[in-house]
This record gives structure tokens, sequence and C-alpha cells, in this order.
């Protein structure tokens, strides 16, 4: 008896909400480059993750600023693994595919 009632009092709430409109999450591709002689180049999905260089030598950790993960500056970038240089990376328009 009591969930009848329940489920009369949230009916008229339900049937007032209104959908939404989902839309996919933008994300961009970021690129990086090392500042040393080596410029090894990381392509990053859009996502926070580890990341190889197109050599194969170092893994990159980049993590995205959830308050604006489109800005590739904001991310944290952090070596991971594997054969990499102490420069910082800096941040680089993407190379053609």
């Amino acid at each position: 008896m009591l969930s009848i009632k329940f489920a009369l009092f949230l009916a008229p709430l339900l049937a007032l909400a209104s959908p939404v409109d989902i839309q996919t999450r933008q994300n961009n591709e970021c690129c990086y480059e090392t500042e040393d002689i080596n410029k090894l180049v990381f392509r990053t999905n859009g996502t926070s993750g580890q990341f190889l260089d197109t050599l194969s030598w170092c893994m990159l950790q980049v993590d995205r600023d959830a308050s604006d993960p489109n800005n590739c500056e904001k991310a944290t970038r952090s070596y991971w693994a594997g054969y990499c240089p102490e420069s910082p990376t800096k941040v680089i328009s993407c190379p053609s595919a």
C-alpha cells in the first residue's frame, strides 16, 4: 500500500522532468614535444592517461584539467617510464598523421 502511494506521489514529478539533450563531450587532441635534442613528440587522444612518444622511447603521463579539459597548456605532464629526458615538454601543433 505504501509503495502505491509513493508511486502516485512520484508520477507527477517524473512527468514534469524535461528530457536533456545529451551531447558528446569534445576533447581536443594535444601534442607535446620535449625541449631536448631528441625532440620526442607525444600525441594524446583528448583524455588523461599515459602516452608513448612517436619514437617509442618514453611514456608521458598527461592529466587533463577537469575545469578546462580542452586546454592543452593546463594539463599536467610528467614522464612515466622509458628513456625519457630531464627537459620539460611544450605544447606544439599536432603533426599530420
